[in-house]
């Protein structure tokens, strides 16, 4: 019985691992041979799809990582790190809450980061978005 469900779990991940693969190929141009030159709306393309990444991984530290870390039994570094200013709430509720953003606030700023370097590079070459 232990093998039958392993093999329906393997392929269902094969099976979404595959729609996800095609999702990105579609997405991010790479239907087209190595030869032909890149669309014009490729960049935007992966760029929308790189928002969408943030988006999600701001809902997963928000709802996900942060009432974990903020129950962690032990202070370290990363319990510091994700805790900083939030132990001063009274209630535990809001102590999670402000966890969660400090979370959100971390993955909002790398993508900051990642869209003004890409936009100092369109800045320097003008195609380079389509590469």
């Amino acid at each position: 019985m232990a093998s039958v469900v392993t093999c329906i779990a393997t392929s269902a991940g094969f099976c979404f691992c595959s729609a996800v693969a095609s999702l990105f190929n579609s997405c991010c141009g790479t239907d087209k041979s190595s030869s032909d030159a890149p669309s014009a709306t490729s960049g935007r393309k992966r760029s929308v799809l790189l928002l969408v990444f943030s988006i999600a991984i701001a809902f997963a530290f928000q709802y996900g990582v942060a009432p974990y870390v903020t129950s962690f039994p032990y202070s370290n570094y990363v319990v510091d790190a994700w805790t900083d200013g939030c132990l001063e709430y009274q209630s535990q509720e809001l102590r999670d809450r402000c966890a969660g953003n400090n979370g959100v606030y971390r993955s909002a700023a790398s993508a900051t980061l990642v869209f003004v370097l890409a936009a100092i590079a369109v800045a320097c070459k003008r195609t380079a978005n389509r590469e």
